[in-house]
């Protein structure tokens, strides 16, 4: 935190925020007591010029700042708007899918292992989904900016999939290995991803 009185700036969510942020970003909230928390989000965003290096609004970001504000005390947020939330995604199996038979062999006998970028609405992507549905701990659930790949082998058998997705903000123990400052990690955060999924086929 630095400065005083109205001048006071703080650090949140990589962007330093200042006393006069704060009062006009709470001025327009209760000015408009009918937008949901995404719509403030997105304003946020607008207000702000705050957009990622690809020039699309930060959105995510911004919602986990108002989050933050609020636990603090610092603004009041709507309720959650749970009536207009959109239902689950309905994963299902693709048409003619069938259990594939466990693979022997040694690694080299795969021949030379193929990864493909998912992309959306493609029969691969459709595979992909449905694997990380199925057999992944975790599950399937993406938020924010991600990249999904298919791995496969020279027969073209599924054999594994990968998912990478934008970084957390802070991680103690990476940001140690990294050698970063907090500053340095604003700078450089864009520069790297999370490894949020990693599936080998049973």
């Amino acid at each position: 935190m630095t400065g005083t009185g109205m001048d006071t700036a703080e650090l949140l969510q990589g962007r330093m925020v200042s006393a006069r942020d704060m009062e006009e970003l709470g001025g327009w909230i209760g000015s408009n007591p009918g937008w949901s928390r995404k719509r403030i989000a997105l304003e946020l965003c607008r207000r702000w010029e705050w957009r990622d290096a690809k020039g699309r609004l930060k959105d995510f970001a911004a919602r986990s700042l108002l989050l933050k504000l609020e636990a603090r005390g610092r603004i009041v947020l709507p309720a959650l708007q749970t009536q207009k939330r959109r239902a689950p995604r309905q994963i299902v199996q693709p048409a003619g899918w069938q259990e594939p038979g466990e693979i022997h062999g040694s690694l080299r006998a795969l021949g030379k292992v193929r990864l493909e970028l998912v992309e959306p609405g493609s029969q691969a992507a459709k595979r992909w989904v449905f694997y990380l549905h199925k057999h992944h701990y975790l599950g399937f659930r993406v938020v924010g900016e991600n990249l999904g790949y298919l791995a496969s082998d020279a027969a073209g058998r599924d054999l594994a999939c990968l998912l990478f997705g934008a970084p957390a903000w802070r991680c103690a123990s990476r940001d140690r290995a990294l050698g970063w400052s907090p500053g340095e990690r604003g700078r450089r955060l864009s520069t790297i991803a999370g490894n949020t999924r990693f599936l080998i086929l049973p």
